[in-house]
């Protein structure tokens, strides 16, 4: 078997260690602007989505949408059984418009915030659709329906409240 000589050897070992250490230097810094960026954008996307749902609990205190849909509970309390009423509330279709662009990317929030967000948009769909033309109250609903979509308003509203205080 032939030696090697080690004025062969060390060359070799000196490219292969300057390619290794090349080849680190240029991921490392690489990495490191990807989780920079993945961080910010993740920043930036539960700050958009808990401003929206802030601004949605807010509307819907100021316009006390929670205490009319009680009002109505109340005075169908003291009617005759079958007694109905019309609750109407104009929505526009874009008013989570956050929320539902970025639906997709919801997995990237962590967990809770995301568990949360989810389930207050869950919610107020439920809401939104008995009170849209065709839904149960714009139709004209009894007690029982109102007293459902007042318990899902006020469940989303806490939700909401929650999710503004926790960031």
């Amino acid at each position: 078997m032939a030696e090697i000589e080690p004025n062969t050897l060390i060359p070799a070992i000196t490219g292969i260690l300057g390619a290794f250490v090349g080849a680190v230097a240029t991921g490392i810094p690489i990495l490191l602007a990807e989780w920079c960026k993945s961080r910010k954008e993740l920043t930036q996307l539960k700050s958009s989505l808990v401003a929206e749902v802030a601004a949605l609990v807010e509307i819907a205190e100021k316009r006390e949408y929670l205490r009319g849909l009680q009002g109505f509970c109340d005075f169908l309390q003291g009617q005759p059984e079958g007694t109905t009423r019309n609750f109407l509330v104009r929505i526009p279709k874009h008013y989570s418009r956050i929320y539902q662009a970025n639906a997709d990317r919801i997995g990237i929030v962590d967990a809770s915030t995301a568990r949360k967000i989810v389930q207050f948009h869950q919610f107020v769909d439920a809401v939104i659709q008995d009170v849209v033309p065709g839904g149960t109250l714009y139709q004209g609903g009894g007690v029982n329906a109102f007293v459902q979509t007042t318990n899902i308003l006020d469940r989303a509203l806490q939700l909401g409240r929650e999710i503004s205080d926790d960031t």
